[in-house]
């Protein structure tokens, strides 16, 4: 639950749900289940809070469906997801997603979509994508995880420097980015 001191006071009540076992070991929740079978009665939540785990659904409209279900009328999905991201959380690791995919989700499960952001324009996706490619410099002896570090930290610091001249050329942001934010929601 790693939002709970972002969200702090504004939420009045704020229940966890993951795995039993993540990729991390075992996750900080109140509740363990699965997304596509959430264990709480219907219409009780004004707001689902999904990040990043899309990606790792085998089905994902079952999610969707799920949210829909535990979602008060009018209640809110509030929901993040990779479109560029390597592999990780192996073999659970299905989808990457386009903003038109995300849509498509949110209108088949009947919500409707109030916002839809990308999360890093063309030139933070490629820095993101060079740093979790620098792995390999860790093997150096002594030197490799201090340099490994050093050129991890360098190429973010310049990629979300560099990163407003995405909006520049067409679609810089909305065609290659990082992740999605969607918020959608529940129609009454």
């Amino acid at each position: 639950m790693p939002y709970r001191s972002v969200l702090g006071a504004r939420a009045q009540r704020w229940i966890g749900l993951d795995r039993p076992i993540a990729a991390a070991g075992r996750p900080a929740a109140d509740v363990f289940g699965a997304a596509t079978a959430l264990p709480f009665k219907k219409e009780c939540f004004d707001v689902v809070l999904c990040t990043q785990v899309l990606e790792h659904i085998p089905t994902p409209l079952a999610l969707f469906e799920q949210a829909h279900e535990v979602l008060r009328p009018g209640g809110f999905l509030v929901l993040t997801t990779p479109q560029t991201n390597p592999l990780h959380e192996e073999p659970n690791d299905y989808f990457r997603f386009t903003i038109y995919g995300l849509k498509f989700l949110a209108v088949q499960t009947r919500f409707h979509v109030i916002q839809a952001h990308p999360l890093g324009g063309a030139i933070a996706t490629l820095g993101q994508m060079l740093v979790w490619h620098l792995g390999w410099m860790e093997r150096f002896p002594v030197l490799g995880r201090p340099m490994a570090a050093a050129a991890r930290a360098s190429a973010s610091w310049l990629a979300l420097q560099l990163d407003p001249l995405s909006h520049r050329y067409g679609g810089g942001a909305e065609k290659d980015t990082i992740n999605w934010l969607l918020v959608a929601q529940k129609l009454v």
